[in-house]
């Protein structure tokens, strides 16, 4: 196999070669997104973000051609749809929520990742659900509120026992139901930017989300 290689706009290395892994890649990406309601404009940011290499240091691999990523903290996302041999990605959702006053909601995780400490509220995706259904009906189960799906905010990573959390986390209005706590949560509450701040500090908050929604833009409005 011949291989080459040149500086590209990123400053990273972009290699070439005659096997032409790249598409794999590209297909791998459309076959794993195929089946969720998105707009063409989140598709293609997806895209830009999952399969075109992020903020890489000079002379890193290019993901584009098959490199590991580490998954630590919040990650531009780069190449993350892995083949069978590698680690499985486990696609999620969550949902930033902010009441009319401007507090953000969240809740207490029940179970791991981040049991007794507090996140944003989501859950897996199940085979054949949209996103937006996934986010109603998780986020139902988790705080007893309807909601309605809006535009997708950012991704993450996070690690699981059997592969890696691919997490969409979506804006979300509420439309009905009552607040309380169920499934997945142990407590459910809205937080203003004093309270937030208290739980960042004493470490009650799951590792990242204050650093996650300060990028997003997404904290506490009062």
């Amino acid at each position: 196999m011949e291989v080459t290689s040149a500086a590209d706009w990123t400053g990273c290395v972009t290699r070439k070669n005659t096997n032409n892994a790249a598409p794999d890649r590209i297909r791998t990406f459309l076959a794993f997104t195929g089946g969720y309601s998105v707009s063409v404009g989140e598709l293609l940011t997806l895209f830009l973000k999952t399969v075109v290499p992020q903020n890489a240091a000079e002379r890193e691999p290019s993901t584009a051609l098959g490199a590991r990523v580490r998954y630590v903290g919040v990650l531009r996302l780069r190449c993350v749809f892995m083949s069978a041999s590698d680690v499985p990605m486990i696609r999620c959702v969550g949902a930033v929520i902010h009441d009319a006053a401007g507090r953000l909601l969240l809740v207490r995780r029940a179970n791991d990742p981040g049991r007794g400490q507090w996140s944003l509220p989501g859950g897996r995706v199940e085979p054949g659900e949209s996103d937006a259904s996934a986010v109603a009906r998780e986020i139902h189960e988790e705080t007893g509120l309807e909601v309605l799906a809006g535009s997708l905010i950012g991704s993450v990573q996070r690690p699981a026992p059997d592969g890696v959390f691919m997490i969409f986390d979506y804006r979300a209005e509420v439309v009905g139901g009552r607040l309380h706590a169920g499934d997945d949560a142990t407590e459910v509450a809205w937080f203003d930017m004093a309270k937030f701040t208290s739980f960042e500090t004493r470490e009650l908050l799951v590792a990242e989300l204050a650093e996650t929604l300060t990028t997003w833009q997404a904290l506490p409005r009062v």
